[in-house]
């Protein structure tokens, strides 16, 4: 899979999973997928007024993340929560806004903001 190295010196990791899906969860992994400023190519949403809006069209977890909510219990892998790409190598407190991330050789992601779990996710 792609490198993902933010653009300042830092940590750097490997997207392990590209995933869409067709509205709701869970998303599917796909070989590649291309990036619009609309998020992935094929990616839908249920509630587009609220979700892939302009500035928040690509969701990243890391697999930090999932391993941690494993661990209380959560039957989860790659691509359940929703997240079009799953990390290794960056812990999930090291993505914050403003960052802006290469992923592969042509496609520069910002994080715009962290993400609360959605109504569909909230247990």
């Amino acid at each position: 899979m792609a490198a993902m190295k933010p653009e300042e010196p830092m940590t750097s990791g490997t997207v392990i999973q590209v995933s869409l899906g067709p509205g709701g969860v869970p998303n599917r992994p796909v070989a590649s997928a291309g990036v619009t400023v609309e998020g992935l190519e094929g990616d839908r949403f249920r509630f587009p007024d609220v979700h892939g809006l302009p500035g928040q069209a690509v969701l990243i977890l890391t697999e930090a993340a999932l391993e941690e909510l494993k661990a209380e219990g959560f039957a989860l892998f790659a691509g359940a929560l929703g997240e079009n790409l799953t990390v290794r190598g960056i812990g999930r407190r090291e993505i914050v806004p403003g960052q802006r991330w290469r992923v592969g050789d042509e496609v520069i992601l910002e994080t715009t903001k962290s993400r609360s779990p959605c109504k569909t996710l909230d247990v």
